[in-house]
């Protein structure tokens, strides 16, 4: 209300678009209890709804019994899209908010249309679960670690290189990455920051002038 949105997005992603996100990018999982790795949150001022594929339909009736969430199972005919659903209980002129961080920017352009058709406007710049998500985790700092070349099989210099060349064809001449098993592959590194999955949170810029690893210093070891 404070912000003049009248409802909010929640995906299952985070920042660099992982299926599995570290604890600090599942705000869906906190807004709703519903812990499956697929699913969209969306909150209105009145009403809410949770959208999910068939593998969640038991689980997500589980967890969302006695909240305010309703399950809506997407795949079926009788459900409508989240769009669809928005137009449907918003009035025209409503603003509907999503974090710009965590959608790619694809996404976002797709939404926005489909929003406009229904009389809706999107808004990407404000996010409530920095000021009302009291106990967030942070953004995880666990060190990373070089993985040998004699299990990679190729040095990192050479993979760059290769990204470089592939880049180039397509007439550009950098490339901004932000997929952590990718940058995992492309640097040689793994890490732990998510559960499952051997991969360090940062993001990576790739040219042939210079290559850069963005990411906190405190994950960074001697080697």
């Amino acid at each position: 209300s404070k912000n003049n949105i009248d409802a909010f997005i929640v995906p299952s992603t985070d920042a660099h678009l992982s299926e599995y996100p570290a604890l600090h990018w599942e705000s869906r999982v906190w807004i709703s209890g519903f812990t499956g790795s697929a699913g969209t949150v969306v909150v209105t001022k009145d009403k809410s709804g949770l959208w999910t594929d068939s593998r969640y339909f038991l689980q997500g009736a589980q967890q969302l019994e006695g909240s305010t969430i309703d399950l809506f199972k997407e795949g079926l005919p009788s459900t409508p899209s989240i769009t669809e659903w928005l137009g449907q209980v918003l009035p025209k002129g409503s603003t509907v908010g999503i974090d710009a961080e965590v959608y790619a920017a694809k996404e976002a352009l797709h939404l926005e249309k489909q929003l406009v058709k229904k009389g809706l406007n999107l808004s990407s710049d404000k996010e409530p679960f920095s000021s009302i998500w009291n106990d967030r985790p942070e953004i995880p700092t666990n060190p990373i670690f070089i993985l040998p070349e004699k299990y990679t099989g190729e040095s990192a210099s050479s993979k760059i290189a290769r990204v470089c060349d592939a880049v180039e064809k397509e007439g550009a001449k950098s490339l901004l990455v932000a997929a952590l098993d990718t940058i995992a592959w492309l640097f040689n590194v793994r890490g732990n920051d998510v559960k499952c999955n051997p991969v360090a949170v940062c993001f990576a810029y790739v040219s042939r002038k210079e290559t850069v690893l963005f990411i906190d210093p405190k994950k960074l070891t001697d080697e």
